[in-house]
C-alpha cells in the first residue's frame, strides 16, 4: 500500500517497487519478506507487528517528510529503540525531516535532535533537549524535576 501512489494504472508493482518494499520491511526489523508478512491479512498480526508494518508502509512511500503519531506504541524496548534510531538515521543520512509525537520522553530525549515541548500554560518550546533542560522547561511542564528521581520519590 505504501507504493500505491507510484503504481501503474492497473496497480502493478515494478521490480524497483518490490525492492523498496523489501528494504522498508528490513529496516523495521523484518529481515526478509517472511511469508507470514507477505501473504497474510493485516489483522492476523500482533499489535507490535502491525505498528512496524505501518512504519514500513510510510518508509516505502519515500517522502522527504515523515510524520508519525506514536510510532513506538505497542513495541517492546528493542523495537522501540530500533525504530527511533532508524528515524534518526533517515534524518541524518538521507536528509529527511522526521516529526513524531510521543509520550516516551526518555527515548525522545536520547535520540531527538530537537524537542517540541507543548504544555498548557507554558506554550510551545522548540530546542535541543540540553537547552530545554537548562531552562527548566521540563520542570515547568511536568511540575517537578523529572531528572532528579531521588527527591521526587
Amino acid at each position: 500500500m505504501g507504493r500505491y501512489p507510484y503504481t501503474s494504472f492497473l496497480g502493478g508493482l515494478t521490480e524497483e517497487d518490490e525492492a523498496i518494499i523489501a528494504e522498508s520491511l528490513r529496516q523495521v526489523g523484518f529481515e526478509n519478506r517472511e511469508s507470514k508478512i507477505e501473504n497474510s491479512f493485516f489483522n492476523a498480526h500482533s499489535d507490535g507487528e502491525k505498528q512496524r508494518i505501518l512504519i514500513a508502509k510510510a518508509l516505502a512511500q519515500q517522502t522527504p517528510i515523515i510524520l508519525l503519531d506514536e510510532p513506538t506504541a505497542h513495541l517492546d524496548l528493542p523495537h522501540r529503540i530500533l525504530i527511533l534510531r532508524l528515524l534518526r538515521n533517515l534524518a541524518h543520512e538521507q536528509g529527511k525531516t522526521v516529526l513524531i509525537s510521543t509520550h516516551e520522553l526518555d527515548l525522545a530525549l536520547a535520540l531527538s535532535d530537537r524537542i517540541l515541548l507543548m504544555t498548557p500554560g507554558h506554550g510551545i518550546q522548540l530546542d535541543t533537549a540540553a537547552n530545554l533542560k537548562k531552562t527548566d522547561a521540563f520542570t515547568s511542564a511536568f511540575g517537578m524535576d523529572i531528572f532528579d528521581l531521588q527527591t521526587n520519590l
